[in-house]
């Protein structure tokens, strides 16, 4: 098996990389794994509270010991990540390496009416359009750094998204 087996999605906190991971493995057949989700279960306690409690630093720390572990691992994986994995030049590197990243984007407007604000501990502020359009202008490049193709899935449903998704990796064997 090749270094590129795993697909990584990227992206803005809600763009729908949880959503258009789990709908690409049945597509696919393969398995999906959230970084988030399985931080949350090694360490039994909610990225927000585990943020609140320990710090942005711990979580990113976590973050990285995490998605080495996933792509370390033999089996191919549809990997959904962090919307902030890609602040780490580690991370940016690891990714492009033994990935095939996707970089998922959406108008800032479709993300902010589907964001549940209680589980995005980053996402405080009242004026959601604004923030998330400053964290894209500090985290775009390192988006694109990171990932081998770019998708636009403004208007699209989750399965379209994921179908669009598919067309860009059809070479990747999962």
């Amino acid at each position: 098996m090749g270094s590129k087996n795993h697909i990584v999605l990227v992206g803005l906190p809600g763009v729908g990389k949880t959503s258009a991971g789990k709908s690409l493995s049945k597509m696919l057949d393969g398995i999906h794994v959230d970084i988030d989700q399985e931080i949350q279960k090694d360490q039994e306690i909610s990225i927000s509270d585990l943020i609140n409690q320990k710090g942005e630093d711990a979580f990113r720390a976590l973050e990285e010991d995490k998605l080495k572990v996933i792509l370390d691992s033999p089996s191919p994986l549809i990997v959904s990540s962090g919307g902030g994995v890609v602040l780490s030049d580690k991370n940016r590197k690891l990714i492009k390496e033994k990935s095939f990243s996707v970089y998922i984007t959406c108008g800032i407007s479709e993300i902010v009416k589907r964001l549940d604000i209680l589980n995005r501990p980053l996402l405080y502020n009242t004026n959601k359009n604004s923030q998330l359009e400053d964290i894209l202008k500090e985290r775009e490049s390192f988006y694109r750094e990171a990932s081998h193709v770019m998708i636009d899935i403004t208007g699209l449903s989750i399965r379209d998204a994921s179908k669009e998704i598919c067309r860009k990796v059809g070479h990747v064997r999962i």
